[in-house]
């Protein structure tokens, strides 16, 4: 029995998230465990004269498997407030018909899974996708399905504060050699130094490390070092050595 998709037939109606692309859409009725399988073919040109249209010359098949498996969320994260700009969305999944793999995909509004974005990572149980924001209240909604169907549907709201602190140093030290100096920051930082006082940040040589921790190579007796946090607040300080 041969059965008809609705189609999109205009460029307002393309999917966002299968890159450009006209979707066709279907109710599938007379599923059979543990799979049917199912074919396509599709024409071109809908508003063409028949003549004029294209259709496959082959059927694309189609397998769909059955599941007693939900899709579900094992966590999701950033909530609450964050002190950060660049905040991830990270999602794990689990069940389903792949034990937890599935293609997730975002929004700030409710949408449909193909209109959403896909995570810059997915298509397994741990999903990420990284965020360059501003100060304010931010709500994603989240998309995610597997092979078979199943689809999970869930969002994180969270605020990204102001951060007016400057970071602090927590720990310093020397290497057992004493010829490499240690500081760790009670935030993730850039760090510069110089044996120079009153530099600028960005004046200075830049320390080596990433994150909270930093080393420098120690070349007198007074170094003088400035960090700063990704908000760009700075701290300024004198370590004799």
């Amino acid at each position: 029995m041969n059965n008809t998709f609705t189609c999109a037939t205009t460029g307002s109606q393309i999917s966002a998230i299968n890159y450009g692309t006209y979707e066709c859409r279907t109710t599938i009725n007379d599923i059979k465990s543990p799979q049917s399988e199912y074919f396509f073919r599709c024409k071109d040109k809908p508003n063409a004269p028949e003549k004029e249209r294209n259709v496959n010359s082959e059927s694309y098949k189609f397998t769909l498997r059955g599941t007693e498996k939900q899709l579900k969320q094992v966590s999701i994260e950033p909530s609450g407030t964050l002190y950060n700009a660049n905040p991830i969305i990270k999602l794990i999944t689990e069940g389903g018909s792949s034990n937890g793999a599935a293609a997730c995909a975002y929004s700030n509004q409710n949408l449909q899974f193909n209109n959403m974005i896909l995570f810059l990572e997915t298509n397994g149980t741990i999903h990420r996708q990284p965020l360059n924001l501003t100060t304010g209240n931010y709500q994603y909604f989240i998309r995610c399905q597997d092979v078979a169907g199943n689809e999970l549907s869930t969002n994180t709201t969270f605020t990204v504060a102001v951060d007016t602190t400057p970071p602090r140093i927590t720990q310093i030290y020397k290497d057992v050699g004493g010829s490499i100096l240690h500081i760790t920051m009670d935030e993730d930082s850039s760090c510069e130094f110089s044996t120079i006082d009153q530099f600028h940040f960005g004046d200075g040589t830049p320390m080596t490390g990433t994150g909270k921790d930093h080393e420098l190579s120690i070349a007198g007796s007074r170094h003088f070092i400035v960090c700063r946090d990704i908000f760009n607040n700075e701290m300024n300080a004198v370590i004799y050595v």
